[in-house]
């Protein structure tokens, strides 16, 4: 989600003097001269090239006569993210000093005389952490929920799926839609989730079929082996019944009374 400064941002300022090894020109006081038009490039160029990130614009506050004091201030925009808040505040003013030390041969070059850097002063810092930055930060209009959220790192915009993990009971999928959430259910071919936040479970067509599939496997089992133990005893009774017919040791109540070969009489 995209997100922009609602104020204008917060910025970091040093204040830079050079003192320029020249006679006092009236037309250093014309923004539309050649002079105040190159000690201008010379100096917004120096600035931005120690922070081309943040670098925002320089102004230039005016002269001081004898030897020329050009009084002047980098202005440089507090980003979102730590990093570079911290760089603003403990970097800036040896990056800006470094700068304008390679600046000034081509601006004295430029004057035909010799520059030099009288001060650089640092203003005390607007910003020292990133959650100081949350009341510039707005998100998108767009989308109704989304709040601005920061960590240890940045602030960012975060919608409602992000801020009610919940919210679609963890039986769906959250979409941030411009009302609000809406929930993409899950489901599947035995069961799905029903309702605007997936709060309803419903078994489907497919889990009642598996259910009567697997009720009438058990009974058509069960059947196939009352039939076969049927059968087997069945057939274990007709060789019971064969083997003592066919036995010369086994007689009926009347052979027992009349046989006696078993006797040996």
């Amino acid at each position: 989600m995209e997100f922009y400064y609602k104020n204008k941002g917060p910025t970091r300022h040093i204040s830079v003097e050079i003192t320029i090894n020249a006679t006092f020109d009236i037309s250093l006081t014309d923004p539309s001269s050649p002079q105040y038009l190159t000690l201008f490039a010379q100096l917004s160029l120096a600035f931005k090239r120690a922070a081309p990130k943040y670098f925002s614009k320089v102004v230039i506050h005016g002269f001081r006569n004898g030897s020329i004091i050009v009084n002047s201030t980098a202005i440089y925009n507090y980003p979102n993210n730590q990093t570079g808040i911290t760089f603003l505040n403990k970097d800036l003013e040896l990056a800006v000093n470094n700068s304008l030390k390679q600046s000034l041969p081509g601006l004295a070059q430029e004057l035909n005389t010799s520059v030099s850097i009288s001060k650089i002063d640092p203003q005390s810092p607007a910003i020292t952490n990133v959650g100081q930055m949350m009341p510039y930060v707005n998100c998108s209009l767009a989308y109704a929920g989304y709040i601005v959220t920061c960590n240890d790192q940045n602030c960012y915009c975060s919608g409602p799926c992000f801020n009610n993990p919940a919210y679609c009971n963890y039986n769906g999928e959250c979409f941030n839609a411009k009302n609000g959430s809406i929930c993409q259910c899950y489901k599947s071919h035995f069961y799905q989730f029903q309702g605007e936040q997936c709060e309803l479970y419903v078994r489907t067509s497919g889990f009642y079929g598996l259910i009567f599939g697997l009720i009438g496997g058990i009974l058509l089992l069960l059947i196939v082996v009352i039939f076969a133990v049927y059968a087997l005893r069945k057939k274990r009774m007709f060789s019971l019944f064969k083997e003592r017919r066919d036995s010369r040791m086994w007689f009926t109540y009347d052979e027992e009374r009349t046989n006696f070969q078993h006797t040996g009489k």
